[in-house]
């Protein structure tokens, strides 16, 4: 009887060792699920965060180049010589201008960047590892083209004397088509 009953303590405590280790097994699978759980939650929300952003984005820059289009078609007529220029003139030049800083800031510093980390969460890069990936993705033409792009860009507020105002409108004016482009590209996104 003795045997027995040291039997059956020791099978309970064998059943009591095996039905812990299924809890902390239990626990640990649980843990597991909810934190892959979560991590897929947090995934999708930023994936829907980027999305919205990016439609956003996408918008913003539709209606720039709709007014940048206009002014563009305005100043092709009008002299990048601005020294004896009418006030009309001036600001239709400016107004092109500020419209041209406009839809480039929108598309290289925010849709760009986020179309790219929404097929590549974990990117980063300098400026040019952006443009070479959004080339790559089929978002610009050459990369190169869209730095000078930048840099006329960040060209737009500074002073400028009329000599110097001149060739640099000019530029602007030379690229703008490269800018346009981009409406067919985004549309199609």
């Amino acid at each position: 009887q003795k045997k027995a009953k040291e039997s059956s303590i020791s099978k309970k405590r064998s059943m009591h060792k095996a039905t812990t280790m299924n809890e902390n097994l239990g626990k640990i699978n649980l843990n597991l699920v909810l934190r892959w759980g979560c991590s897929y939650v947090i995934n999708q929300l930023m994936l829907a965060g980027r999305e919205k952003n990016l439609e956003e984005y996408k918008q913003a820059i539709l209606k720039s180049l709709k007014y940048l289009k206009q002014s563009y078609e305005e100043i092709q007529t009008l002299s990048p010589e601005l020294k004896n220029a009418s006030s009309e003139t001036l600001k239709s030049w400016e107004s092109y201008v500020a419209r041209f800083a406009r839809v480039t800031d929108i598309f290289l510093m925010k849709y760009i960047r986020a179309r790219i980390l929404l097929d590549d969460p974990g990117f980063q890069g300098t400026f040019k590892d952006h443009l070479n990936k959004a080339e790559k993705l089929g978002l610009i033409e050459d990369a190169h083209q869209w730095m000078d792009i930048r840099e006329l860009r960040n060209q737009a507020t500074h002073e400028y004397t009329e000599r110097e105002l001149e060739p640099y409108l000019k530029k602007i004016k030379e690229l703008t088509p490269i800018v346009l482009s981009i409406e067919e590209k985004i549309s199609n996104s």
